[in-house]
């Protein structure tokens, strides 16, 4: 014999679990309802997710972006380091030269570095010449690399 109450009609006699109201009695029936009322619920959490997610990615480019900075920083400083001493092998290569003879510069110098070398005697009346060398390396223009030494003419 069939049944004439339609099987969505049928409330079960105990209902347990968190939204029950066995024991909490008003307090059951508005947490019910308002767990059962999430309307929007889902654009906002949609909303906050796509915040996190902006902000974890702003975050990660800044990083990249500031590592790419640093790297080519460091290569124009590590190229003018490598010139800066190539020219001062040069120097210590050649004979010695009476102040204010200039040296010339190392051949292979990198394009858009630029290099000066100019010499100042230490102590002029001094038989030994002893002679100030200072480098300076610049790259479009900004002074990378300034390197000073001393030679000394020895006979």
């Amino acid at each position: 014999m069939a049944s004439s109450i339609p099987i969505n009609k049928v409330k079960p006699h105990v209902r347990w679990g968190l939204f029950s109201d066995q024991g909490l009695g008003r307090r059951g029936r508005r947490l019910r309802l308002a767990a059962a009322d999430n309307r929007g619920a889902f654009l906002l959490e949609t909303v906050i997710a796509t915040m996190v997610f902006a902000m974890v990615g702003v975050a990660v480019l800044s990083g990249l972006s500031t590592t790419y900075n640093l790297g080519a920083k460091v290569e124009v400083q590590s190229t003018a380091e490598n010139v800066a001493r190539n020219q001062l092998e040069y120097v210590f290569s050649e004979l010695y030269q009476d102040h204010p003879a200039a040296y010339l510069n190392y051949p292979d110098v990198p394009a858009g570095y630029t290099v000066i070398t100019t010499t100042s005697d230490i102590a002029p009346p001094d038989p030994t010449k002893i002679e100030r060398v200072n480098v300076t390396v610049s790259h479009n223009g900004a002074t990378i690399v300034s390197v000073d030494t001393i030679r000394f003419n020895d006979p």
